[in-house]
């Protein structure tokens, strides 16, 4: 999870992931009031106390203040639903998070954190299949497209970053916060999830973070899918076997 940011399309398939950039927002190195910590809206579920216990978890552990935390209640038809319909969606999570980023300054903000809420998908009317919820929270304000791609989007949004990891090929890299106060930028956001199989776990994530953070140590595990990696392309299945490869390049190189 960490050293991402992360930024979608619009397409059937969740607004396919299509930059991954840049530092996670929620885990900085020191967690007494980073610069980031202002610039996090945390999203939480009012009818959940599962949620209401993560929130609370990660603001004790990121703010001095919690009372200095953007925090931003939704209430949900069915706290634990994992499908929305597109009209709940937006009246339930997307109007709701409009209203909190409005209060605090829609421009203020550069990431979400959903603190345990279960919904992940949205179902839309147009028969296009399943959409990602954080994926539409990520272009909230429908400034990157007002449509829903189908089944791929037809053009990258502005901070997309092409690679070529076979050819070890890449774009000088533009930290999120900096593309944002572009003037041609686009207003989305960086949106991640602070989940896991339990309430507990997800708490977990973050006191493993809080405990380490300064001396993170030990071994890599990164699984590969398959073969000889001069005999796999670097396109379809091979893009992510890829990406792997090379983070086990830098990764070696790192610890040598």
């Amino acid at each position: 999870m960490m050293n991402l940011e992360v930024l979608v399309s619009r397409s059937p398939v969740g607004r396919i992931l299509i930059a991954i950039l840049g530092s996670l927002p929620f885990l900085p190195l020191s967690f007494a009031d980073d610069p980031l910590a202002a610039k996090t809206l945390i999203v939480y579920v009012t009818n959940s106390p599962d949620s209401v216990a993560v929130k609370d978890h990660y603001v004790q552990a990121r703010y001095s203040q919690p009372s200095s935390a953007n925090v931003c209640g939704i209430t949900l038809l069915d706290p634990n639903a994992g499908v929305l319909s597109e009209m709940d969606f937006g009246n339930s999570i997307k109007t709701p998070i409009r209203n909190c980023l409005n209060g605090v300054g829609k421009a203020n903000i550069l990431y979400i954190v959903l603190a345990y809420i279960r919904p992940y998908a949205i179902n839309l009317t147009q028969a296009l299949g399943y959409y990602a919820v954080d994926s539409y929270l990520s272009d909230i304000w429908d400034q990157y497209s007002t449509l829903n791609f189908n089944p791929v989007p037809t053009a990258a949004h502005r901070y997309y970053a092409d690679v070529q990891n076979q050819g070890n090929l890449y774009v000088p890299f533009v930290p999120f916060d900096t593309f944002r106060s572009q003037p041609r930028s686009l207003l989305v956001y960086s949106v991640w999830r602070l989940d896991g199989a339990t309430p507990a776990i997800a708490m977990g994530l973050v006191d493993k973070a809080t405990q380490n953070m300064n001396s993170a140590s030990g071994a890599a595990c990164i699984d590969r899918n398959r073969g000889d990696m001069n005999s796999v392309g670097d396109a379809g299945y091979g893009i992510g076997d890829w990406d792997l490869h090379q983070a086990v390049e830098r990764a070696a190189k790192r610890a040598s």
